[in-house]
């Protein structure tokens, strides 16, 4: 016998010597269709998923049926996840329907500016806007990088009756030159005494959008006077392509502080 035939016996002696021992793992015995729904149901109360939540249940050869009503999008992919996190569960059907409480549409609107406008993250050269039409939210703006386009969305998700997000956030390319027109804006504009009041705010109101050596002024100001004159800064002390002043006169908000 050659050294060649030899070692394609062994190779084989070893293939089927092993086989044993991949169909054991292979074979060894799956959680019942009734353990696997104790495990989700036990898993959605310990996680709160069901604290102002109505989730039903249901598993049919290892596939779980979601199924009842949740008050946003955010806990009912929260829901799935926790389901397909199971052991055993070979897929998730998830029906479950987004219904809220009684939130009207100005309701739902105010929940995701606070979450938004709150955020940490949020700042002037961030600019989010949106409406709300039967529970479906449309964000719309413009953000420097793409994870702050999927962190507005979450939380648009997480508020109360909100069934659908649609994010149409637009994220700005990656620019020293535009960076450097943010900066030069802001200080232009903050640095300014006249607009003291509008910088001692936790979050100012006029926010500075910058594309490809634009700069777009939005937010709110408290007079025509006060939008002229940032528009007035921003071209004389700043080097950039164009300004469009899109600031809007909300003497009430623009100086809330």
């Amino acid at each position: 016998m050659t050294k060649s035939l030899k070692s394609v016996i062994c190779q084989i002696a070893l293939i089927f010597g092993t086989l044993p021992l991949l169909l054991a793992a292979d074979d060894r015995p799956r959680l019942s269709d009734v353990t696997i729904k104790s495990i989700v149901e036990y898993r959605l109360h310990e996680t709160g998923m069901q604290k102002d939540n109505r989730v039903q249940v249901m598993v049919d050869d290892h596939v779980v049926t979601l199924s009842g009503s949740v008050r946003s999008m955010y806990e009912k992919r929260r829901a799935e996840q926790i389901a397909r996190s199971a052991p055993d569960v070979s897929g998730v059907e998830n029906k479950l329907k987004v219904e809220g409480g009684r939130e009207s549409q100005q309701d739902i609107a105010n929940d995701v500016t606070r979450s938004i406008r709150s955020h940490a993250f949020f700042d002037v050269f961030d600019w989010v806007e949106g409406d709300v039409r039967q529970g479906i939210v449309t964000l719309r703006g413009a953000v420097r990088e793409p994870w702050r386009k999927k962190e507005y969305e979450r939380l648009a998700e997480a508020a109360p009756g909100v069934v659908e997000v649609k994010n149409e956030i637009e994220v700005l390319p990656t620019s020293t030159f535009d960076d450097q027109i943010r900066v030069a804006a802001a200080r232009a504009i903050y640095g300014d005494s006249r607009f003291v009041r509008y910088a001692n705010r936790s979050l100012p109101p006029i926010h500075i959008v910058v594309n490809n050596g634009k700069v777009f002024l939005k937010g709110a100001v408290a007079s025509q006077i006060d939008k002229q004159l940032a528009e007035t800064l921003v071209r004389t002390e700043v080097l950039s392509f164009d300004v469009v002043n899109e600031l809007t006169v909300d003497s009430q908000n623009a100086v809330r502080k």
